[in-house]
């Protein structure tokens, strides 16, 4: 009996080694196993997690590059909810930037969202307009519906550590989108979101999830390499199965076991609204940096080494103002409203009233443009310059020839460069769609002026030095006087009703005419009298002299 006991005990003991031997061997090899997969080199640049790692981003355009030192900085902020009005304000600052050769742009984003069309114009105009200018979108806090389009559209998103992005599907007041309907809505600003993660190398899933709430996204890991993916249920779960009463690596039978559910990022019914922690998992970050009251942008100009203290272009009144005045419509009035004082100025002696205002507008139309960027020194120095040979050919020379000629295409050159946008280190040649569209619209707005002032001016040459009133500011209709009110020694005195003389600078109606060694300023009663013209005076008033020809013009003069 007790032989037969040792024998049995010695059986059991084999079986129970060679059991925990199989164990062990079976322990060993999936122990291998999986640091054979831990110890899988990823790609360069890959973004490693605990979970595995995701492939280095795949950007559809290359990220802007930047200077070693930044100099040329703007911040723009977005501190509001999204209207036609921000969209307009965006617009005139997106103009400045691109203007004054912007290196990079921060957009300081805390907003609820908006309206969906103003919201795409903003994201046309910086994948557009802002393609080589490094566009950074900093989510200061909020992040939301309008604002996520926002910021997936420009080339980084750089985050404080309580900020949120998300939560962007439509929604109308006073009433629900449904069907057909909030599937139309929905499919054009998924494509709208899809194109921003391809365009800046996100994930294109939790991307979507952020407008449809029917969209399930998972995290799925390569058994093999350990590689990461975030995917739609709807096309990997034939490849890696649904999960189970919420577990997270379970495989359903049949299932492709080259990948295994890592997490359900995104459940049906949920829109994706992340915190910033969960915006890094999701690859949405380039960074996180805290931002004090005192001086919230300190770490995020450290991080873009920008050595030269930024633009920050606030929404004030005279930033709103200043936009009025580089519309098109007020510059095409101003314009109209210059040329014709302008041209009553150069058909009345001296210099008045009409002259400053012709001033003051030209001031305006290019000192709104200076500001904002879009008018360089050197394009107001070659109106200025125009200018004056237009009045030297004018007050000067017998006729309109090569300066009048000259000045007048300086002129429109100094007027045409203000209108596009371009840095002051190249020339102002419309190369994007909303330069194009500034050109078009303002030689729109300044033909129109023109063809304006031309029309009123011919009109007030011609009716109303009748008109009473109208006889105070352009061609006033003297009536003769004796030059009572004139010194003695004024040569306006000397000239006597019914002397001659010569015409030297031609007469439009206003010109100056040489009565023996007198050279006066003369005018005539509306005709055009050229240089050289022999001409008497018909009657004096005050230090006014009104000549006509002393010779009956000839037939057909």
């Amino acid at each position: 009996m007790e032989g037969v006991r040792y024998l049995s005990s010695l059986t059991s003991r084999i079986i129970r080694a060679c059991v925990l031997s199989a164990a062990l061997a079976s322990a060993a090899a999936v122990a291998a196993e999986q640091g054979e997969a831990a110890q899988f080199d990823p790609p360069e640049n890959a973004r490693v997690t605990d979970r595995g790692w995701f492939d280095p981003p795949q950007r559809a355009i290359p990220l802007p590059e930047l200077p070693d030192e930044v100099t040329k900085a703007f911040i723009i902020p977005l501190r509001e909810t999204i209207t036609s009005k921000t969209e307009a304000a965006m617009r005139r600052k997106f103009i400045r930037c691109i203007a004054q050769g912007a290196e990079l742009i921060i957009i300081d984003m805390d907003t609820p969202g908006g309206a969906v069309n103003a919201t795409m114009e903003i994201n046309k105009l910086i994948k557009s307009e802002l393609r080589d200018i490094r566009v950074v979108t900093f989510i200061r806090t909020d992040a939301l519906s309008g604002g996520a389009f926002v910021a997936m559209a420009g080339n980084e998103i750089v985050m404080t550590p309580v900020g949120r992005i998300g939560g962007a599907a439509p929604v109308m007041m006073g009433g629900e989108l449904e069907g057909v309907t909030r599937e139309k809505i929905e499919s054009y600003l998924r494509a709208e979101m899809e194109e921003s993660a391809r365009l800046n190398g996100y994930w294109g899933p939790p991307a979507q999830s952020m407008v449809s709430m029917d969209l399930e996204v998972w995290l799925v890991r390569n058994r093999e390499t350990g590689e990461l993916r975030y995917v739609f249920r709807e096309d990997w779960r034939d490849r890696v199965g649904q999960p189970q009463d919420g577990a997270t690596d379970q495989q359903q039978e049949g299932s492709d076991p080259e990948w295994e559910l890592v997490e359900v990022a995104v459940r049906e019914g949920q829109l994706l609204t992340a915190d910033t922690a969960k915006a890094e998992e999701f690859g949405f970050v380039a960074d996180v940096v805290n931002a004090p009251s005192d001086d919230p942008y300190a770490e995020l100009l450290a991080r873009y080494n920008v050595t030269k203290p930024p633009t920050i272009l606030e929404d004030t009144w005279s930033e709103r103002m200043v936009g009025v005045l580089v519309s098109p419509p007020v510059m095409g009035i101003m314009f109209f409203a210059a040329l014709l004082c302008a041209y009553v100025e150069v058909n009345t002696p001296g210099f008045g009233v009409a002259g400053s205002i012709a001033v003051v507008l030209f001031g305006l139309i290019f000192g709104g443009h200076l500001l904002v960027g879009l008018a360089n020194w050197w394009s107001i120095a070659l109106f200025v310059v125009g200018v004056i040979l237009i009045l030297i050919e004018v007050f000067a020379l017998p006729d309109f020839g090569i300066a009048g000629i000259v000045g007048a295409l300086m002129c429109v050159v100094g007027l045409i460069a203000m209108l596009v946008p371009s840095p002051p280190d190249r020339l102002p040649i419309p190369q994007t769609d909303l330069q194009w569209e500034m050109l078009t619209n303002g030689m729109l707005a300044l033909g129109i002026g023109f063809v304006g002032a031309l029309v009123a001016a011919g009109i007030l040459s011609r009716y109303m030095p009748k008109v009473p009133v109208a006889r105070k500011v352009i061609l006033a209709e003297p009536t003769p006087a004796t030059g009572e009110h004139l010194h003695e020694t004024s040569p306006y005195a000397r000239i006597q009703p019914g002397a001659q003389g010569r015409v030297e600078s031609m007469c439009r109606p206003v010109g100056r005419a040489r009565f023996g060694d007198e050279l006066v300023d003369v005018v005539t009663e509306g005709e055009t009298i050229e240089s050289g013209t022999p001409v008497r005076v018909l009657y004096r008033q005050g230090n006014r002299l009104v000549v006509e020809r002393a010779e009956p013009p000839e037939e057909g003069d």
